[in-house]
């Protein structure tokens, strides 16, 4: 068995706290911390192959998004989308502009702004 050291990385929304006892499958579990609060032990390969993102908040919509901060995004309203899809937010970026984005990119911070760090990223690059 290939021990891996998790302790301190981040899957998701869960950080690595510490190893837990015994396996699953043969895979090591470890204790993880939610950004929710949760505690919950999870497979290494759960975590490594992305199948573990959260202790199950994600999926029960648990945590309010709306008139939160995530990374440049500020949650404005929420918009009208079919049942069953994820939901649809309008956020405002520090920038100024408005992007929408759905709570999951959100909550796993795979949008953190409208893009405009790497429109001044690219520029700066163009410029030199």
């Amino acid at each position: 068995m290939n021990k891996l050291d998790l302790i301190g990385k981040r899957f998701g929304k869960l950080t690595v706290v510490s190893l837990a006892e015994g396996t699953k499958n043969g895979y090591l579990c470890w204790l993880c911390k939610c950004d929710c609060g949760n505690e919950k032990i999870v497979t290494s390969q759960a975590l490594r192959i992305g199948h573990t993102k959260s202790c199950g908040c994600l999926k029960e919509g648990r945590i309010e998004v709306l008139g939160k901060r995530f990374g440049k995004l500020s949650v404005l309203e929420q918009i009208p989308t079919e049942e069953g899809e994820d939901k649809l937010y309008r956020c405002r970026c520090e920038c100024g502009s408005e992007v929408y984005a759905r709570r999951k990119e959100l909550l796993l911070f795979s949008k953190r702004s409208c893009g405009c760090a790497r429109r001044v990223k690219k520029a700066s690059v163009a410029e030199t």
